[in-house]
């Protein structure tokens, strides 16, 4: 039994790792899936969604509207690695009680809407509960001084981090170990996928051989996708549908849908 977890809900599909402002994640870097990828003349910031639904599992840099890397999902699968740990009887004894690791109380999911900033300060305030208030090294992480995020962050008090040891005192050490690494505020100090699946806690489990790596960048597959000529992509998505209507024995009530041909 395993666990798979994929989410295509706001992907993008971009060239290269960085983090806008700050110095990209060197660990991202050396990804098989970026080798021999030129970097993008423009910042990819603009290619990139602000608005992330589902609060309780969105990246501190997300909640303040910073640019962002592929960290986010490694701070996401923490959220959810939390969620596991909770589900232990020797952590939380009664089911009642369980719950994600940071329950944001003005969490509106598929709102549509970008936060406000009390809503920002609440989740934040409850993830700062857990890890601790961000250092002013770690602050620079993510944006500029005198951004908007140094302005938020400036409202909410101190917060010493709560150990993540005493908080699931029934679990692996080592499955804590790779939750500190997952859920750290500066995003270049996550661990990245490669070490995740290389943790001495994913190790024992880990199918190696199952796993599969892209020959080339994504991007560059999309490349060669986008470039098919739009009068051919109507045609073919018209041939698609004529295969489906007769593989399902299907009747559309328009007569005009089937005879039409695309323009």
């Amino acid at each position: 039994m395993g666990l798979q977890i994929c989410d295509f809900g706001l992907a993008r599909v971009v060239r290269q790792a960085t983090n806008g402002a700050s110095v990209a994640n060197n660990k991202l870097k050396k990804s098989p899936l970026l080798v021999g990828v030129t970097p993008p003349a423009q910042p990819l910031k603009r290619q990139l969604t602000k608005h992330v639904v589902t609060r309780w599992y969105r990246a501190p840099e997300l909640i303040l509207m910073q640019p962002y890397s592929s960290a986010v999902d490694m701070w996401s699968l923490g959220c959810i690695l939390g969620e596991l740990l909770n589900m232990q009887e020797d952590n939380v004894p009664a089911y009642q009680d369980r719950q994600p690791l940071f329950p944001g109380g003005k969490c509106a999911p598929l709102s549509g809407e970008v936060a406000g900033i009390d809503d920002r300060l609440d989740q934040l305030s409850v993830i700062f509960s857990v890890i601790g208030t961000p250092t002013k090294d770690d602050v620079k992480s993510i944006g500029s001084s005198k951004s908007t995020a140094e302005y938020i962050l400036r409202r909410l008090k101190d917060m010493k981090p709560n150990s993540l040891r005493s908080k699931f005192p029934g679990s692996d050490p080592d499955a804590i170990d790779l939750l500190i690494k997952m859920l750290q505020f500066d995003p270049s100090k996550r661990c990245s996928v490669d070490e995740a699946l290389d943790h001495k806690f994913i190790r024992p489990v880990r199918r190696k051989e199952s796993e599969k790596i892209l020959s080339k960048p994504l991007s560059d597959i999309m490349d060669d996708f986008v470039k098919v000529d739009r009068k051919v992509l109507k045609q073919r998505t018209y041939e698609e549908l004529l295969w489906y209507k007769r593989r399902n024995n299907l009747s559309f009530q328009d007569s005009k849908t089937t005879k039409a041909k695309p323009s």
